[in-house]
């Protein structure tokens, strides 16, 4: 990748954190309608920020005077696969533009300076998360994950019967400890949390910060763990409450902000001990999975409300054979797909791997790049695409392509990045 100066060619380059910082924050917080202080985002939330991987763009006055206009940057990150396998990821974020220079092409023109440094650093796919859902498919992304939140009715929430649990919870209040126990639990829960992606110390300890200006509000972030029988821990969940007297009852709103679990008795534990916080009446879980663990687990899932669907994590693949390569399939089959532009490709995958290579065969199948990415978690549908007319396939193409690609749990990106 050619090196982006700012040249009659170029309006982009890597920011200087020396004299570029301060004018990054505020042009965040003025795009995304925040009321963080420049100070505080900049120490705080700035401080994780790959700066060999972050670009502004910036547009000269005929007064010789440099304006930062936008910006956008990437972490390195691993996503889990299907079959487990962590690959690695550019981690798209901080993407702005200001309203003065929109229609311009600067967002487009970022974009292909961070796909061609993903490709430099060996990445096959590019994700983020879309603050609206009308802009990235222009520059070839699909919505991969979806995520739903819901309310839990403390009054109605009784768990079902299962063997003893032979752990226990507690609450954990020292920093330091919250960062060794929530990097080492999402350490091994990853390689089970298909669409999820690695977080580095740096990030976790941005989203574990917890400044006062940040509650709206509410109360200080809480951790409750769940140890097993032999003290490890093996659940965490982090919650605000908002308190709520209404007519002088107490009908406080827990709300969860991050929810990891690596076992049934964990999971159970945790929520039927959130369940007896004082004064609750409620629970809000905000983009939690699609496929919940804890509706099973409930003796009556009416006491758990779907308030909202969203989409999760999005994708752009670089490399089709490397990504289809990197996960297994729920049935062994084999595919071939036009993908225009890109080529002919087949696909021969099983429960164990899968082999991808260019081909001459007539296709079973034809579609975008960009509508293969919403297929390759087991996030989206083949038999969806096709109705939509986005996939030309007959409709047992399309069911064998869904039955191979299927992922259970769903693919589920559990925080943002």
């Amino acid at each position: 990748m050619s090196n982006p100066t700012l040249d009659s060619a170029s309006r982009i380059r890597l920011i200087n954190p020396e004299t570029d910082l301060d004018s990054v924050v505020t042009n965040d917080i003025r795009s995304f309608g925040g009321s963080v202080d420049v100070e505080l985002a900049r120490d705080t939330w700035a401080s994780p920020l790959e700066l060999d991987r972050f670009w502004v763009s910036t547009d000269v006055r005929p007064s010789g005077r440099e304006l930062l206009v936008g910006h956008a940057g990437v972490f390195s990150l691993d996503l889990t696969m299907p079959g487990g396998r962590q690959v690695p990821m550019a981690g798209v974020t901080w993407v702005a533009v200001q309203a003065t220079h929109r229609r311009q092409g600067r967002m487009r023109e970022l974009m292909d300076v961070m796909v061609d440094d993903a490709r430099d650093h060996g990445e096959t796919m590019v994700g983020l998360l879309a603050s609206e859902g009308s802009i990235y498919r222009n520059v070839g992304f699909a919505t991969a994950s979806y995520q739903q939140s819901y309310l839990l009715d403390v009054s109605k929430a009784a768990f079902l019967e299962s063997r003893a649990d032979t752990g226990s919870c507690r609450f954990v209040d020292d920093g330091a400890e919250r960062l060794e126990i929530v990097a080492d639990a999402l350490t091994r829960a990853l390689p089970g949390r298909v669409g999820d992606v690695s977080r580095p110390d740096r990030i976790l300890t941005r989203d574990l910060s917890d400044h006062p200006s940040e509650r709206e509000g509410d109360s200080p972030e809480w951790m409750l763990v769940h140890e097993d029988a032999e003290g490890r821990v093996d659940g965490v969940v982090r919650y605000r409450i908002a308190s709520d007297w209404g007519d002088g009852l107490p009908r406080f709103l827990l709300k969860v902000t991050s929810f990891i679990a690596l076992s049934a008795d964990a999971e159970r534990a945790l929520w039927s001990t959130l369940c007896e916080v004082d004064l609750i009446g409620s629970i809000k879980w905000w983009r939690g999975p699609v496929d919940p663990l804890l509706g099973d687990l409930l003796a009556n899932r009416r006491a758990l409300t779907t308030t909202e669907t969203a989409d999760g994590m999005w994708l752009r693949i670089l490399d089709v054979a490397a990504v289809l390569e990197s996960r297994t399939y729920s049935v062994a089959d084999a595919i071939t797909f036009d993908l225009g532009d890109d080529g002919t490709w087949q696909l021969d995958g099983d429960t164990v791997g899968a082999t991808c290579v260019r081909s001459t065969r007539t296709p079973d199948a034809t579609l975008s790049m960009t509508d293969l990415a919403s297929l390759v978690l087991g996030g989206g549908s083949a038999k969806r695409l096709q109705r939509s007319e986005l996939l030309g396939a007959t409709p047992e193409v399309a069911a064998r392509i869904d039955a191979m690609f299927d992922s259970f749990p769903r693919p589920f990106l559990s925080s943002g990045f």
